[in-house]
């Protein structure tokens, strides 16, 4: 099945990215922010004249109307991708007194980002809170598997829980 682009597509429906055009540059760096990767599965909210709404790993964005004709996905129709979408947030959303489990990294986070967070012990399965918020709110110190680490904001946003 050929893909559409995804502001070709009903409101209220599960995607899967099949392909991210890289030209030009400046719609490219706009869908590259949300942190999108080929396989990605997002929710499209609704498509008005301000561009496709769209909830990806706990937040809603706002893509305009140029970018998501940049953007070519596929209906998703395997419940347990759905599931895993509706149920995973990015790290970043978690609060000070809450705990979560973590689900992974994304597969956005590649090369030595990627072994670095594994190496520390974020990895599926593992328990993990807010041990200490600075002052600015960036880094924060998390607690996972017994020890405290500080991640900047940018490194957190990699990581995806389940609450």
């Amino acid at each position: 099945m050929e893909g559409v682009h995804a502001d070709e597509l009903p409101d209220d429906s599960y995607v899967r990215v099949i392909h991210i055009e890289d030209e030009p540059a400046d719609l490219y760096r706009q869908i590259e922010t949300i942190g999108f990767f080929r396989g990605a599965v997002f929710h499209l909210l609704r498509t008005d004249t301000d561009g496709v709404h769209l909830s990806f790993e706990g937040e809603q964005f706002l893509l305009p109307q140029e970018a998501a004709h940049n953007l070519t996905v596929m209906p998703c129709t395997d419940k347990g991708m759905i599931d895993l979408a509706q149920k995973t947030v990015k790290l970043t959303t978690l609060r000070q007194g809450e705990e979560a489990t973590i689900a992974g990294i994304s597969k956005a986070c590649r090369g030595a980002n990627r072994r670095r967070l594994l190496d520390l012990g974020f990895v599926r399965g593992s328990r993990i809170a807010i041990d200490l918020t600075s002052p600015l709110g960036n880094p924060t110190a998390y607690v996972v598997r017994g020890t405290a680490i500080a991640l900047r904001r940018d490194q957190a946003r990699y990581i995806l829980i389940y609450r």
